[in-house]
């Protein structure tokens, strides 16, 4: 009996495509539930699959007009499934819907076993008994035996990996990225709810430790910490191998033990970061050593500079490698803006541009100075001495003449084409 003293209930829906809360009251009748279930699906009553428990259990609702608090409780998880799409306990539309008891399942026959069958011995069909009796050898005939048993069921669809990452439209990945956030567990089994959740943690984390390495810098520079060495562990010549330092953190105080290294292998150690980003590539990485970098990225050499060098890490490190320049301590990380982003994407468009003309006009230059030459060539042929025998197709005073109007035809062309290119560059400088 699941009957409760308070007038309302709610229970939770989950549906194909997402989930939903019914409120209801104890003494309202099951076909007013049934409705108010297919309004919230969009599934007719007829073909709506009601299950609830784990493992989910059918549930019928009815008689029509019995109250729903006999067979719900407050705050139970109702799955819902369409019958035309779902197979509960036998095909769609059968067992397991609304009002609907399931069938019992018929035995099956143990494994090794030959089934009677009634098929005509010559019928030219091929049974699953047939291929019992064949024998462990026979790979072929079980697989032509079992395209013959699915020759007669409709083909199935593309089954979609179980896990993927499905993204669809902006309102469905704000929907997803608000699930992730809120306390609400939401659907586990959705790939992108488990997505959103992961980088929305991570973010949190990373932000969580960006805070608290900026009160690690504040309490080094003000000076408001305390440093006592560990008990744990000694090394040869009696100094201890671990510090505990304790610092305030809002309004609490955080301790956080590091590993205390000598001054020479904490600057073997900065020195072997210097080493490896002083390259031209890799110099902006320098800014890690930055002292609010280093509280964040490397805790330990942080309180290491601390413990032997004071508050001031700045300082610290000048004093610990005295021979490297630490200007960029002092610089501010300089990122250009989006305008001068922009301008820099023009300027190298109009230097494309500008060196595309240039080798147009490098090869109409060319085509004259090759015309001339041609013409220089054809007007000496045409002083030479003609050979005896030779039949000239036109004569002298009419090449020359279509050797001089091609060049003068290519000289114009060259002309007009650097005309166009100055009145283009005229324009573009306005």
């Amino acid at each position: 009996e699941k009957m409760s003293h308070s007038p309302e209930m709610v229970v939770r829906l989950r549906l194909p495509a997402s989930t939903c809360t019914l409120t209801l009251t104890h003494s309202m009748p099951c076909a007013e539930v049934l409705r108010q279930i297919s309004e919230a699906s969009q599934i007719v009553v007829d073909r709506l699959i009601v299950s609830t428990g784990f493992p989910p259990a059918p549930v019928l609702l009815e008689p029509p007009e019995r109250p729903i608090g006999e067979l719900l409780a407050h705050m139970d998880t109702i799955m819902v499934k369409d019958s035309a799409i779902s197979v509960l306990g036998g095909q769609a539309g059968g067992p397991g819907a609304a009002g609907v008891p399931p069938k019992p399942r018929k035995p099956q026959a143990k494994k090794g076993t030959q089934s009677t069958s009634t098929t005509p011995a010559h019928s030219g069909v091929t049974t699953l008994s047939d291929v019992g009796s064949s024998g462990g050898g026979q790979s072929g005939s079980k697989k032509r035996a079992m395209a013959s048993a699915d020759a007669g069921k409709p083909p199935r669809g593309k089954r979609r990996a179980v896990g993927a990452l499905q993204l669809g439209s902006k309102e469905g990945i704000s929907e997803s990225l608000v699930a992730a956030v809120s306390r609400n567990k939401g659907d586990a089994a959705d790939p992108a709810l488990a997505f959103f959740k992961a980088a929305a943690g991570s973010a949190l984390l990373h932000h969580q430790e960006e805070v608290l390495a900026n009160e690690r810098f504040k309490a080094a520079l003000a000076g408001t910490f305390e440093m006592t060495q560990g008990t744990g562990a000694y090394r040869a010549d009696g100094t201890a191998t671990e510090c505990i330092v304790r610092f305030k953190t809002g309004r609490m105080f955080k301790e956080e033990t590091f590993e205390l290294l000598s001054v020479p292998e904490l600057r073997g150690v900065v020195q072997a970061v210097l080493d490896q980003f002083s390259a031209e590539a890799e110099a902006s990485s320098l800014h890690l050593l930055k002292p609010f970098k280093m509280a964040h990225v490397s805790p330990r050499v942080f309180w290491n500079i601390v413990h032997h060098f004071g508050g001031d890490v700045s300082q610290g490190l000048r004093q610990l490698v005295p021979a490297q320049e630490w200007v960029f301590l002092d610089e501010r990380e300089k990122r250009p803006s989006e305008k001068a982003r922009s301008n820099e994407r023009q300027a190298a468009t109009e230097r494309e541009e500008k060196a595309s003309r240039e080798r147009k006009r490098s090869a109409v230059r060319a085509r004259v100075s090759a015309t001339a030459s041609f013409a220089d060539t054809s007007a000496a042929a045409t002083d030479a001495p003609p050979v005896e025998g030779a039949h000239a197709e036109e004569a002298p005073g009419e090449k020359g003449h279509s050797v001089a109007q091609a060049v003068s035809n290519s000289v114009q062309e060259a002309e007009e084409a650097e005309e166009v290119e100055e009145v283009e560059e005229a324009e573009e400088a306005e």
